[in-house]
Parts: structure tokens; sequence; C-alpha cells
């Protein structure tokens, strides 16, 4: 056995040791409580989704647990369509690695976490080279379930959670005819959500019906993804100015609570912190907390801004020594 092994099994059982020695743990992995539940609202085929996946301690006791809920070797998702056979589903984009370390954690009563996952495209199974499929590529009701495994130690041990329905809406009127655009440009798995094309050619036929879909599909609820979509083309071309992608950006808010709207934000944010523009920054960093007061992203806004001021108030102090060490040289 490898050096490397050896020293994580023996930090997870340190951590397993003091973290026994705090809280009597008398509860067991499969007594806390995993439930998944829509944060998207209605879904059009195509369009990502994004879900809460909250782990729960609904008992009077401590129990042993882990914080990796959505780590992707520790949750599985499985998908129905139609009330067929549930199916494996292994998303490329959706689940966050767990970080360094043992990760052990012991919940109190009452206490939980919750972590947010999107899920856009993937395959039914874990080849690697696998056909890739958006998730949601046909209207009809999608039912999710997940699997929850414990740490390394026993992770024969599983919570299983609720089941979600999803229902995937057949798009009219105006989404009717942002999907006809859409699906000219489906070879580009996962172009709501990530959108990188190397072909200039290619990117330049994408990007004119992503432009084509934002003009004449107001309205549409796939016009706020055509904005995202359109946006990582703009910052991927190395011959458009930066702010042309930032200003189509800004176009593309549209003020409501969407993960989105959170990462544009806070991109915002950044960047004008980086440009020294504090009434730019201070406008977007307002907008964020207003929509998502507890993100942590909007602590790391209220950060920039700090540093910021602090930068702003030191130049100028230097200015200013400066300015009254050239008077003083032209009084003498």
């Amino acid at each position: 056995m490898k050096k490397q092994n050896i020293l994580k099994i023996v930090m997870v059982y340190v951590a397993i040791f003091c973290i026994h020695s705090a809280f009597a743990v008398t509860g067991t992995f499969e007594e806390l409580t995993l439930t998944i539940s829509n944060k998207t609202g209605t879904i059009q085929p195509f369009q990502p989704v994004e879900v809460a996946v909250t782990l729960q301690n609904n008992t009077e006791k401590y129990i042993m647990g882990h914080i990796y809920i959505t780590d992707n070797t520790q949750l599985k998702l499985y998908i129905s369509k139609d009330d067929h056979q549930f199916k494996n589903f292994t998303l490329r984009n959706g689940f966050p690695r767990g970080g360094v370390g043992p990760g052990t954690h012991v919940f109190k009563p009452s206490e939980s976490i919750t972590e947010n996952i999107k899920l856009t495209v993937g395959c039914y199974t874990n080849t690697y080279n696998a056909k890739t499929h958006y998730l949601l590529e046909q209207p009809g009701i999608y039912t999710f379930k997940c699997v929850l495994n414990d740490l390394g130690i026993d992770n024969n041990r599983k919570i299983r959670s609720n089941s979600l329905i999803i229902p995937v809406n057949k798009p009219e009127g105006v989404d009717e005819r942002a999907f006809s655009l859409l699906m000219q440009i489906t070879n580009h798995v996962n172009v709501l959500y990530y959108t990188n094309i190397n072909n200039p050619a290619e990117k330049e036929r994408v990007e004119n019906i992503l432009e084509k879909m934002i003009s004449e599909c107001e309205g549409s609820s796939y016009v706020r993804y055509a904005y995202r979509a359109l946006t990582q083309l703009y910052f991927s071309d190395k011959d458009r100015p930066r702010s042309d992608a930032v200003e189509l950006m800004k176009k593309g808010l549209n003020n409501k609570k969407t993960w989105m709207e959170e990462g544009n934000l806070s991109y915002l944010v950044s960047y004008y912190c980086k440009q020294k523009n504090l009434k730019e920054a201070q406008y977007y960093a307002q907008k964020l907390e207003t929509l998502f007061p507890d993100s942590l992203r909007t602590v790391s806004a209220k950060g920039c801004i700090f540093r910021l001021k602090q930068k702003i108030e030191e130049e100028k102090a230097i200015n200013n020594g400066t300015t009254s060490n050239k008077q003083f040289n032209i009084s003498q």
C-alpha cells in the first residue's frame, strides 16, 4: 500500500476519533434524510435545471455523516422519463468534486447542509467516451432520484432521496421560435450552459444564431441562456474587446434569483473593481446583495469593494503627499 493511501486512512480515523470524543455519536448514517428540490421552476427542452440537494438530521441523535453531498463519486443521480425505468445518469458538468481531507462531519439534531447542482448534459453510462446527451431533450415528465453513499470506510451504507418530478413543457409561441433556432446548433452539446467552439467559421455561425434569437425572440425563456452563451463566445474571441462581452452580459441581466444572475452580477463587481470603477462596482454589488443576501459571492463582492476603497484612499494619500512635497519645494 502506498504511503499516501496509508496517510489518508490514518487522517480519516484520527478525524473520526476526535469527532467521537467531542460528541456522543448515537445515530447511523442511514438515519440522515436526503432531499432534492427544483430551484429553476418551469423547464423547456434543452434548458439547464438547478436542483438543491439537502442532507439533514431529523432525529434527536448525533449522526456521523460527511460534507461531500454533491461529490460525483458519492452522489448518484437516477432519471426516469414518463414512468419508464430509472437509469443512472452520469453528469459531465454538474457535480463538483470533493475537497481535500476526510470530509467527515457530525450532524447535530436538526442540522442540515444544502448544495445546489446545475444539471445539463451527461450520459447513461460511466464510460467516458459514451455519447453525451442533453439531460432534458424532449417534453415529458421527468422523475429524479438520488442515492448518497457514505465515505469509503463503509460505502455500502446509502441514503435514498425523495422523488422529484420535473415537467418539461413543449415550447409554444415565442419559445417555439427560439427552440427552432436552437435546434440548428444542438450539435454543440451544452451550448446553453457552456460554449466552447474552436472552428472560427462555426463559431461565427453559432454567434449569428444566438444574436438572432436575442433580437427576434424577446420574452422567450431561452433568451437568458442565449445571452449567457453569446457572452461566453464574445469573451473567448481574442480579437473582440472584453468590454463588448461585459456590455452584452449587462443587457442579459433580468433581476431574477437565478444562478446565472448571481454569476453575472458577481463577475461585474469583480470586473469594475479591477477597472477601479467604484461607482459601477458598488451598483452591481448592491444588486447582488438585494437578490442574494446570504450568498458567498455577495460576501466576496463586499470584500472586493472594501479593498478597492482602501486602494483608492491609499492612492489619494500618496498623491496628496506628492503634491505637498512639490508645493514645499517650490516655496523653498
